[in-house]
């Protein structure tokens, strides 16, 4: 209902925190804000974020998608390299958003259904009715329908940036992904 958990991915690579960066820093493009504005003049498949210890990554997409899996990323630093640890997750508050237009259009489309139902002549046949229960059904349908499609394009987004850091790091894994 809420989305799924959030997932990891934890990589042991054997170059120092700022090599890591500066893989990360080739492998993506900067943008300012991470979440209203991800793909404004992006160049590559990947957006993001990068501090001396933390990154965000996601993918870039010419329209915005607020159900897409989000990977925030720490860089801890080891004596034979770095290990970056990842959280892929999915905004809270944008599921939140998501119920509450849900309740809203099912609370407008529900009155307007219920009256022009209680207004339908009973000898005019059950096209008034039909049509009045028929409306919310297609509403909430509709909605459920873009949430799937919107929950697949974050599923396939978290497996791209999972593909991405691993193959990002191949050559200089140490260690096991997990």
């Amino acid at each position: 209902m809420f989305g799924p958990p959030p997932t990891t991915l934890t990589l042991e690579v054997a170059l120092d925190p700022v090599r890591v960066r500066e893989r990360l820093r080739e492998s993506m493009s900067p943008v300012r804000s991470f979440l209203l504005s991800p793909t404004s003049g992006a160049d590559r498949p990947f957006v993001g974020q990068l501090q001396e210890r933390a990154f965000r990554l996601r993918v870039h997409r010419g329209s915005s998608n607020g159900l897409t899996r989000l990977l925030y990323g720490t860089l801890i630093p080891r004596a034979e390299g770095t290990t970056v640890v990842a959280e892929f997750r999915t905004l809270r508050w944008v599921v939140w958003t998501l119920r509450g237009a849900d309740l809203l259009i099912i609370g407008l489309a529900a009155p307007v259904a219920l009256e022009v139902a209680r207004t339908t002549e009973p000898g005019a046949g059950g096209g008034g009715l039909f049509a009045a229960l028929l409306a919310p059904l297609l509403v909430v349908g509709f909605m459920v329908a873009i949430e799937c499609v919107a929950r697949g394009m974050g599923t396939r987004d978290e497996q791209r940036l999972r593909e991405h850091l691993t193959a990002l790091f191949a050559d200089v894994r140490a260690g096991s992904q997990s």
